[in-house]
């Protein structure tokens, strides 16, 4: 506190303002004022002005008239001469100085000269220029003497209403809700008024011409704090930071930068890490100078507006400080009212003070005296109402902390203890989610003041229910684990409470993903109950089932069973057959066989169960038609999709004409009929039935309530399917937008909008922004619930998926193996969660090229589901098929093809020949056989496919179509490209027709065709499509996409075969540009379009780029891959054939020796690499001219490919052709010329007599002639050539 004293005396009071007068010049000096500005006031600096004598004087002319330190000198001049002029003489009898004559007369003098009356009081009636009644009569009194009128406010409203001119009156800071400013209104229709207030009432003063004024900006607040602590831009952060802490309310932050300026030596950081530990003080504290004039703390404003306020709206404020600051819901404390006599085991005595408050002598609630207590606390700006329907208060943050702080310690601990109170009061039944969710918000900020555990265990209780409606599990949790403790302290191990709280906690473990501590709880309930009751008594068999359903939420799901098998025998034994706890074990049994995929036995159970549901409770009973959405679920995994719909139509319908639109029951059935129209491949009827899933959730439940998000997600994965992938962004940017809005950013539903939508921008192509946004995601799980919450693992293997799809392998396993050390340690080995983690390192280890490593291990996944979920189990086949998977890419393909056979016989076996898993499982088979160059049979295994498919689902399904298009890319492989044409552009029409122009099924289809042009030789059409195709893609994606970059390097390709090789290196540069910017040197793809690259460049003549391209590639692949890897061998034989076209043949044969041996050792001689390395080696020794060596190589390739290719094959050809040039070079020319008629007549057939590869066997046929003498079958064959070329054809041309 800043103080002035001034002393009594003539010429010392003169010195002491003269002395004041150069400290305002320093003081303007210092706060670097132009000379021209007025001289700051002392009354603006000193916090209190006191003298004695003349002195006191000099005070209230600083002080009380506020006057500025020049014209306080001249009034003080003037009222000395005139009082020492008329000095009494002294006596020890009269010892005053003064005649009070001459005072009172020199006073008067002072007061008119400063514009107040000569008769107003010296008292202050408010510390601040505000506008009391007081005030305002004061200043009107003022207006009036000046304008030489009768000293009453009416004569000079009076005045003001005569005016013709225009007038302004402005009431400031007219805060005082007892004022009533219409009484001081000029009686007329001009002139102007202004009220500044805080109170919300006065606006009724002008209800079509007021104006509220929000919180400032963070920039306003800034300049603000910059100005009033004179430090400049410094310590930008916590700048920042401070205001923020100050709600950006503007006198609380210039009484922080006031501080500040005086307290020069201290950081703005200092001061706000001792804000946040003792905000009361540090608020309440007033540093002088200042930039206004305001002599209050902001603290001291609010307790002076406080002592005004009656007992209701004390305790109101009181309670509100212990809530969150926001959206403070007034309905609670009638709800709380009306459930009181039903809360028994809660002491409610604070609570039951707290509300008779509002209680009429009738002892009836009273909305009256509620919103009146409301309206007083808005008239002093305490409050503030938002919300419509529901009244809804916000308190500022500061208001907020101080209505808590300000109170005594014991008043604390009361107030805190009735909000328990009133929140164990709020019951459990029929409570809308909405108001639930905001309920929680303040109990996590009641919890937080509190700093211990809940009054007592009963309250822990009821607030934990409230967070489990809300889907707070991890704040349930929390509270459970109180409530156990407690339990355990106040009862003996046996008591019913213990075992009541350990049941409760499991449950809510179980909600919480903590399935292992869910069982070890249950077991423990389970023991206990048989203890007390023993087997067969009706609440053990129900604790049973809740076993059982922890069991199979862990996928545990072979135990599972066998608990159901007891619980269900238990009940037909107790209750006997049609008793609905029987029907409910049923049921229950026959969802776990419906998840265990033993659907037969599954659709019996169900049969069974909608059977004794019609019995019992009749056709219109809920659990009746429960029964039947079940059995559908059930026909729908089964593959029986038009039944399954038929019976969900009927559910539909059933449950409509029962509870109506928008019941959950109906929603529910719903959004069932919606999933298997997806299924069944009716994408837009799904989506049209999903939109009105939403809206009726939305109008059930409101925006952010889970069951609403769950169905925009169901909504977006539909458009996703239907191509429509923008429209999925921004519904999962709505379903984001409403969670943070209802739950803040650290929920569990907030961090899984943020997930899926991170996903949906890996899909999209934006792999960046998918990262960051998914790293965010990791952190804030792993800083709310560590890093061994199932949630967090989840979130980091979503994160490791997005680096595996960014190209980022080394950081996505680091990932995986991290996930799976976690779960290892915190669930077991033998834990489904860490054989899945397990299963995933595998999957990026064999991404990364370290096969072995990814063997190894995925027989030890396989091993683990064998022996947890047994051999039929989903789980188990998969680790089967995944294992398959590995060994092909590891070159084991004989193994890899066995195991597909058993992958596909265990999936005949549990689900049946035409269900889609078997089925994409005997595709996966195809896709093996034809890596082994067994094209034949990958062609039956695709047409039998086809087949299942158009049986199982019809011709318009997706995964029928997705067949056809399979089985027309076999055709074009096996050279068969005219049946493969005629297939692929049925495939385009059908899919053009069902899905629309810009569908992603179209595009792919499209892609397709202009795929088998391409090995057509239709090269113009083929990069016409593929044009469109790359227009589509780039608007829809972007051009850093996988699927765009994918589309590119097929018009290269296509560019390429026309010979337009400098727009083909143009694309290929680009495209190189961007892997290399998206995914890194050492991503396979990258290295793939490396190597495309690479042949673009030699086509182009530019060898030596060329060259030193593959050797980089060949680097990077061994250095990240090993030398076995696929892809390296590849980057061998390209670099191989480099070194062959240089005539390089000595390293050509070194390199092509080694890529041959490795090929044989890891994949075998059959295997498609194996055959390149043979070829391209035997090419190199007939240039080095070991004719026999190469005839041997040449013939066993050949063999190789009439074995496991049609003779017709265009690989057959290849082969044939490389042989032929032997041949020829080694003598043999008759056998010579017979291999190139026929490679002639293949690629004829095939190609077309214009296609380059057509154009190159005739000139090999021709030197053939020639050299044989055969000089009119040479004319002959040249005149073809010619006239191809008089056809227009460049590509002849450039070959000639």
């Amino acid at each position: 506190m800043t103080l002035q004293r001034l002393d009594d005396g003539g010429v010392r009071g003169l010195s002491e303002l003269v002395i004041l007068r150069q400290v305002m010049y320093g003081l303007m000096s210092q706060m670097e004022a132009n000379p021209s500005d007025s001289m700051p006031k002392p009354c603006d600096y000193f916090d209190l002005i006191g003298g004695v004598g003349t002195g006191g004087v000099i005070a209230l002319m600083l002080g009380r008239l506020r006057m500025p330190i020049g014209l306080a000198i001249e009034m003080y001049v003037n009222f000395s001469k005139e009082i020492y002029s008329n000095a009494k003489t002294w006596s020890i009898i009269r010892p005053e100085k003064f005649k009070a004559s001459v005072f009172e007369s020199a006073m008067r003098d002072i007061l008119k000269s400063s514009g107040f009356p000569g008769d107003v009081l010296m008292h202050e009636d408010d510390p601040k220029c505000r506008s009391s009644e007081a005030s305002i009569k004061q200043s009107l009194i003022q207006v009036a003497q000046n304008i030489e009128l009768d000293h009453t406010t009416d004569a000079v409203l009076t005045w003001l209403g005569y005016q013709k001119n225009e007038w302004l009156m402005v009431f400031d800071k007219a805060d005082d809700p007892e004022v009533d400013l219409q009484n001081f209104f000029p009686p007329c229709r001009h002139g102007n008024v202004i009220i500044t207030s805080r109170n919300e009432a006065t606006k009724l003063y002008a209800p079509m011409n007021s104006y509220q004024i929000g919180g400032m900006s963070v920039e306003d607040s800034l300049a603000v704090f910059y100005k009033a602590s004179q430090r400049g831009n410094t310590e930008q952060a916590a700048a920042h930071d401070l205001v923020k802490e100050l709600g950006y309310l503007p006198l609380a932050i210039v009484q922080a930068g006031s501080y500040l300026l005086y307290n020069h030596t201290e950081q703005v950081s200092q001061y706000l890490e001792r804000c946040r530990e003792d905000m009361l003080t540090y608020m309440a504290e007033v540093t002088r100078p200042r930039i206004d004039s305001y002599s209050l703390s902001v603290f001291a404003t609010w307790k002076e507006s406080y002592e005004k306020l009656n007992p209701r709206a004390k305790e109101i404020l009181k309670l509100c400080g212990v809530m969150h600051n926001s959206r403070i819901p007034l309905s609670i404390l009638e709800r709380a009212w009306k459930n009181l006599p039903n809360i028994s085991e809660v002491d409610t005595q604070e609570l039951q003070i707290f509300l008779q408050l509002f209680i009429t002598d009738d002892q009836i609630w009273s909305d009256t005296l509620l919103s009146q207590t409301i309206n007083t606390l808005r008239s002093y700006s305490l409050v503030e109402i938002i919300g419509q329907g529901k009244t809804l208060l916000n308190l500022h943050s500061l208001v907020h902390e101080w209505a808590f702080k300000s109170s005594s310690i014991e008043e604390q601990k009361r107030v805190l203890s009735c909000a328990q109170q009133l929140f164990s009061c709020l019951g459990e039944q029929d409570n809308d989610y909405n108001d639930v969710a905001q309920w929680v918000l303040h109990i996590k900020a009641l919890l937080n003041q509190l700093n211990h555990p809940c009054d007592n265990y009963q309250v822990a209780e009821r607030l934990a229910r409230i967070f489990i409606a809300a889907y707070w599990w991890e704040d349930a949790e929390t509270l459970q684990w109180q409530v156990l403790r407690s339990c355990e302290e106040t009862f003996e191990s046996s008591h019913p409470e213990i075992t009541l709280a350990k049941s409760n906690l499991a449950k809510t473990l179980h909600l919480n993903g903590k399935l292992l501590e869910a069982e070890q709880q249950q077991q423990q309930v389970l023991e206990a109950y048989i203890q007390s009751f023993g087997n067969n008594h009706p609440e053990t068999i129900k604790v049973m089932s809740d076993l059982a359903t922890i069991l199979h939420a862990s996928g545990r799901l072979q135990e599972a069973e066998v608990v159901q098998q007891e619980t269900l025998k238990a009940c037909i034994d107790q209750l006997g057959n049609d008793h609905p706890e029987t029907i409910e074990a049923r049921s229950n049994l026959a969802k776990t066989l419906h998840s265990s995929r033993q659907l037969q036995h599954a659709e019996k159970a169900q049969q069974e169960v909608l059977k004794a549901c019609l019995k019992a409770f009749g056709h219109n009973h809920p659990k009746t038609i429960d029964a039947l959405s079940n059995l559908a679920a059930i026909l729908c995994s089964e593959g029986q999709l038009e039944k399954a719909e038929q019976v969900q139509q009927e559910v539909l319908k059933a449950f409509t004409d029962l509870f109506g639109h928008s019941h959950p029951h109906t929603i529910e059935a719903m959004s069932s009929l919606a999933k298997t129209l997806y299924s069944n491949g009716q994408l837009e009827k799904a989506s049209e039935v999903q939109q009105e899933v939403v809206k009726a959730c939305i109008e059930a439940f409101g925006n952010s309530h889970p069951k609403t998000i769950e169905a925009m997600s169901n909504l977006g994965r539909t458009l996703d399917s239907r191509g429509q992938s923008k429209r999925v962004q921004e519904i999962q940017q709505d379903v984001l937008r409403f969670c943070t809005e209802a739950f803040g950013d650290s929920h569990p539903d907030t961090l899984q909008a943020k997930s899926d939508l991170a996903l949906t921008y890996k899909h999209l192509g934006r792999l960046r922004e998918a990262e960051q946004l998914q790293q965010k995601v990791l952190k804030t799980h792993m800083e709310a619930f560590g890093d061994s919450h199932p949630k967090t693992i989840k979130a980091m293997s979503r994160l490791a998926t997005i680096f595996e799809g960014s190209g980022k392998l080394k950081e996505s396993e680091e990932l995986y193996q991290q996930a799976f050390e976690i779960c290892k340690k915190e669930f077991g080995s033998h834990h489904p969660d860490t054989i899945q983690a397990m299963g995933n390192v595998a999957m990026i280890l064999d991404k990364s090229g370290k096969v072995q490593d990814a063997e190894q291990l995925q027989y030890v996944v396989l091993e683990a589901c064998t022996n947890e979920f047994g051999r039929g189990h989903p789980e188990t086949i998969n680790a089967m098929h995944n294992l398959a998977v590995i060994l092909k890419n590891n070159g084991n393909l004989n193994k890899a093809r066995d195991l597909q056979q058993q992958v596909i016989e265990l999936y005949k076996e549990e689900f049946g020949i035409d269900h889609s898993d078997t089925m994409k499982a005997t595709f996966q088979l195809a896709t093996m056989f034809g890596q082994s160059n067994r094209l034949e049979e990958v062609r039956q295994l695709e047409q039998q496919l086809l087949e299942e498919y158009q049986e199982a689902y019809g011709s318009r399904h997706p995964e029928t179509l997705n067949a056809m298009s399979n089985l027309a890319l076999t055709f074009s492989h096996n050279g068969e490209l005219e049946q493969a044409e005629h297939l692929q552009q049925e495939v385009y029409k059908l899919i053009l027709e069902i899905y629309g122009i810009n569908h992603s099924y179209t595009l792919n289809a499209k892609r397709n065709l202009g795929l088998i042009w391409q090995r057509c030789g239709k090269l113009e059409e083929a990069e016409q499509i593929q044009n469109e195709i790359f227009s589509a893609h780039t608007m829809a994606f972007g051009i850093s996409h996988p699927e765009t970059l994918s589309i590119m390097n097929d018009l290269v390709v296509t560019l390429q075969l026309r010979k337009n090789v400098k727009e083909a290196e143009k694309l290929g540069k680009q495209i190189y540009k961007i892997y290399q910017k998206e995914f890194g040197d050492s991503h396979p793809k990258t290295s793939h379009c490396a190597t495309n690259l690479a042949n673009i460049l030699e086509q182009n003549g530019k060898k030596k780029e060329a060259k030193k391209l593959r050797k980089q590639i060949c680097n990077i692949c061994v250095e990240t891959m090993g030398r076995d890897h696929p892809l390296t061998i590849a980057a061998m034989i390209n670099l191989g054939v480099t070194y062959q076209k240089e005539r390089k043949f000595k390293k050509a044969e070194k390199l092509q020796q080694e890529t041959l041996k490795t090929c044989i050792e890891r994949y075998g001689i059959d295997y498609g690499q194996t055959i390149d390395a043979m070829f391209n080696l035997s090419i190199t020794l007939s240039e080095l001219g070991y004719q026999e060596k190469a005839e041997y190589l040449g013939r066993q390739v050949f063999e190789i490919c009439q074995k496991h290719f049609d003779s017709n094959h265009l690989k057959t050809a290849q082969m044939m052709a490389g042989l032929a040039i032997t041949l020829r070079r080694s003598g043999s020319l008759e056998e010579a010329e017979l291999l190139e008629q026929q490679v002639l007549e293949i690629r004829k057939r095939a190609l077309g007599s214009i296609h380059p590869d057509t154009m190159r066997a005739m000139i090999n046929l021709h030197k053939t002639f020639k050299k044989q003498g055969k000089k009119q079958e040479a004319r002959l064959i040249y005149n073809e050539m010619i006239q191809v070329y008089r056809a227009g054809m460049r590509s002849a041309e450039n070959t000639l």
